[in-house]
Parts: structure tokens; sequence; C-alpha cells
């Protein structure tokens, strides 16, 4: 495998990155974990959702972009420096997911229109904001490997799947805020809708990899 030499001093191999990137998400899960339960006891967060299974909904997301993410690092196999720069913007958007939840289950509940933004639109639009921007930065690490040459063929469907996923998730969370500014009947209803989302975007990705398994 050959690696540009102008970048050789500028790269890593995906291996050795594992350790540093697991770390920061299981911070996440801790962040998490040390900033919902306040909430626990809130009633009034309670009309939708309880806060104990947003919690857990919380927690399967920040689970499914650690193995969306990890899954490109490990396609990368040789992490050169634009990659790192992805890399380390969606472990700063990783970390401020637990931070959001918290305010989703204390001030999401409420409506609002475009025109005039309430406190529970903006938080839950920053909410959903922030995990299209987690996609977009997956979307550009899947299209910056498209150029590579040290890439197997069987990964290329893997890749265009992982991108194609995406593009699923931009598009539904984009619907979400959508209904959230333009709805009057539609408030913080998308806690139930996200995880389907994010579970649709990865059986996308898991059926190309059973695909490439079988013999």
């Amino acid at each position: 495998m050959k690696i540009n030499r102008s970048l050789r001093h500028h790269s890593l191999r995906s291996r050795d990155l594992l350790p540093f990137y697991d770390s920061v998400f299981a911070v996440a899960f801790t962040l998490l974990a040390y900033n919902l339960p306040d909430q626990l006891g809130n009633g009034e967060s309670g009309r939708l959702l309880n806060p104990l299974a947003w919690y857990v909904l919380t927690g399967i997301a920040v689970f499914l972009y650690w193995l969306k993410l990890r899954r490109l690092v490990l396609l990368d196999r040789v992490v050169q420096l634009p990659q790192l720069g992805l890399i380390a913007a969606g472990l700063l958007t990783v970390v401020l997911i637990p931070k959001l939840a918290s305010l989703v289950l204390s001030h999401g509940v409420g409506v609002g229109t475009i025109l005039n933004w309430t406190l529970p639109q903006i938080v839950n639009t920053t909410f959903l904001g922030i995990l299209i921007l987690f996609n977009l930065l997956c979307l550009l690490y899947a299209l910056s490997l498209q150029g590579r040459r040290n890439h197997l063929r069987q990964n290329n469907a893997v890749l265009n799947s992982v991108m194609a996923s995406q593009w699923l998730g931009m598009t539904g969370m984009a619907i979400l805020i959508a209904l959230e500014l333009l709805a009057s009947w539609f408030d913080n209803q998308y806690m139930l809708l996200l995880p389907l989302i994010l579970i649709a975007e990865e059986g996308m990705v898991l059926q190309v990899i059973a695909r490439q398994m079988q013999p």
C-alpha cells in the first residue's frame, strides 16, 4: 500500500487512533449518564416520553454514531490530516449530544411558529441540527475516501451504502426540523421517530456487509 510521501508525517494507522476514539465516546456516555438522571423526576418532561426512555434512546443514538464513524475509520486504514480534522469535528459533535439531550428533556416541550420561535423550537432544532452535522461529517469522510486507491474492491459497496445512509439520515432529520417549525401539532414527537431513522441508516449498511460475508 503506497502512501503519499508529502502526507507521510501527517498520517497514522487507523487502528492506532481507535483507543483515543473509543475513549472520547466513553466520555460521551459518561456525560450522558451525568446530565440526564437529574431530569428523571421532571414531570413536565414526561408528557410525551418518559425521561428514562429518552435517556435510553439517546444512548442508543450515541452508540450508533460510535459504530458509524468507527466503520469509516477502519475503512480508511491510514488516516491522513483532512480525515483527522473530520474525526475531531465528529467527536466534538458527539460530546455535545448529552448536554443537548438534557436541554431537550427540560425545555423541549412546547410549540411555536416559524416566525415566532419559542425556546422549545430552538432547543429541538439545535439538537436535530447537531445530528445532521454529524451525518454531514460522516458523508464528507466517506467522499474523501472515494479517491483513495488503498481500499479493497469489496469495500466500495460498503462505502457507497454508508454515503446513501448519510443522505437518508440527513433527509429524515431535515423533515423532522421542518415539522417542528411548520406544524403546530408537531412538538417533540421526533423523540419516537429519531431512533427509527438511525436504525434505518444502520440497516442499509448492514445489509451490504451481510451480502459480502456470504460465500
